[in-house]
């Protein structure tokens, strides 16, 4: 949390992190402060653009969801990392949010989604390897780990599903964070 680099505001891994190229954070990505500490990041699709939060270097795990349903039964979702590791996470996340809204408003939009949930109608079926209820914006009760996913939660899960799927390589030996892979207060992966 160090304010110590030309950005003027915390944390300085975000700005040591993108200046030195350590995990793969674009340069069309900001740091937003204002948004709660649990956030990891988010995008924004009034301006097309990714932002990482507080939370885009905390750890992570898989979770399971469970539908409640026999046709769906229960999945597990999420991808593993803290510190650099966990950055990549947060953007292949936000930027498969940002895929879904250019499918969405490029093929019908809310003229093809029943449930309102941001995946059409025609694709719930199968869309980025998921199967989800179109009467349900909600398949795998995503709400119950946050209202916020209460109408959108089976565009949330497909989001959680592709986490794993990033191809972004970290280079622990660069990050001199604190904390980080490289400084006293180790964090993240091991250089």
């Amino acid at each position: 949390k160090a304010y110590n680099n030309p950005s003027g505001y915390p944390p300085n891994w975000f700005y040591y992190w993108k200046e030195g190229g350590v995990c793969g954070i674009p340069n069309d990505v900001t740091f937003d402060k204002g948004k709660p500490s649990s956030w990891g990041g988010y995008f924004n699709p009034n301006d097309k653009k990714i932002y990482l939060c507080a939370a885009g270097a905390n750890s992570l795990t898989p979770f399971t969801l469970y539908s409640g349903n026999a046709t769906y039964g229960q999945i597990t979702v999420g991808g593993t990392g803290k510190g650099i590791a966990m950055v990549p996470i947060v953007l292949k996340h936000e930027n498969t949010h940002k895929d879904i809204d250019a499918y969405y408003n490029n093929n019908g939009g809310s003229n093809c989604d029943g449930d309102k949930d941001k995946i059409l109608d025609n694709m719930e079926a199968n869309y980025l390897g998921l199967s989800t209820d179109q009467t349900d914006p909600d398949t795998y009760n995503m709400g119950s780990r946050s209202s916020i996913y209460n109408l959108k939660g089976d565009n949330e899960v497909r989001a959680r599903n592709q986490e794993s799927n990033h191809t972004t390589t970290v280079y622990p030996k660069k990050d001199w964070a604190n904390p980080g892979c490289q400084h006293k207060n180790q964090y993240g992966p091991t250089p």
